[in-house]
């Protein structure tokens, strides 16, 4: 096997362009995917879901996924985390209203 020269240990060798991995998390990103935004849903129903949750004395927490596509919502409780993810604002709106609602029945009791 040839020695190579110092400048040829230090140019670096083309490589070809890889196909975009269609399961990557950042292909959605690629696509320019529709997303929507907390302020796109009710402002009276989000609140009265995070009153209704943390005056349960549990957490919640919201963020984008990281291909930008869906809002992640965690509840807190008793040591344990339930994430949820919602592409659209109405799926957000039901779940906070399901948020609500058992918020409500637990008050009932």
């Amino acid at each position: 096997m040839a020695a190579q020269s110092r400048v040829e240990q230090y140019v670096p060798r083309r490589v070809p362009a890889k196909a975009p991995d269609p399961f990557s998390r950042f292909t959605a990103l690629n696509r320019q995917v529709e997303s929507f935004s907390v302020s796109d849903v009710d402002a009276n129903l989000l609140s009265d879901a995070i009153s209704s949750w943390v005056g349960r004395g549990f957490a919640i927490t919201f963020g984008r996924t990281s291909d930008g596509g869906a809002i992640g919502v965690h509840l807190l409780a008793n040591g344990s985390r339930r994430p949820s993810y919602h592409a659209t604002a109405e799926e957000l709106e039901t779940f906070l209203s399901e948020i609500v609602a058992s918020g409500q029945a637990s008050v009932g009791q």
